[in-house]
């Protein structure tokens, strides 16, 4: 959350005494205090809101802090078992082929995400994607989750993931 219950709680109790204290200079006890109440209210109300509105971000958002898509060097795409209670490593591939790369995050572009509080173990996705460019990015995703975000959109995300993991184009190393 954006503030803390009990730390709202209390600097609102604080602000309603501050600005009653200093309004009531202008405006007789009940007038003061009902300004006070009203401002308080309103930016408890504007900070909830911007914590509701932070919880949603677009893919773009969400990679282009750590993604130069510029200069796109490697891409390994790690498939996982998810059947157990903890996923277990399938295969992987590497390709340094930019056009791949790109193709992989197109499918991802305009995607929309919605932080997800309860999606503790982020890990347990069908497909962990490591993209490195002047650093090394990484996130898991399945059909319905982007690390701990939930997929808004109706997308075809894993469109060209699953032609790569089906195909010949990459070279697949197994896991036993």
């Amino acid at each position: 959350m954006f503030f803390d219950n009990d730390i709202t709680i209390i600097l609102g109790i604080m602000l309603v005494i501050l600005l009653t204290f200093f309004l009531s200079r202008f405006f007789q006890g009940k007038i003061a205090l009902s300004i006070s109440f009203a401002i308080v209210l309103l930016l408890i109300s504007f900070s909830f809101y911007l914590d509701y509105k932070s919880k949603f971000i677009t893919f773009d958002e969400f990679a282009s802090e750590q993604l130069d898509e510029r200069k796109l060097w490697r891409m390994t795409i790690w498939t996982y078992d998810i059947s157990s209670d903890f996923p277990e490593p399938k295969s992987h591939a590497t390709t340094f082929d930019e056009e791949i790369i790109q193709k992989v995050l197109d499918d991802f572009s305009g995607m929309e995400l919605k932080f997800n509080d309860d999606m503790r173990r982020e890990y347990e996705k069908e497909y962990c994607i490591e993209i490195t460019s002047h650093n090394s990015f990484s996130f898991y995703v399945d059909d319905h989750y982007l690390n701990q975000y939930e997929i808004l959109t109706d997308t075809n995300h894993l469109q060209t993931i699953r032609s790569l993991v089906e195909g010949d184009e990459l070279n697949w190393e197994e896991f036993d």
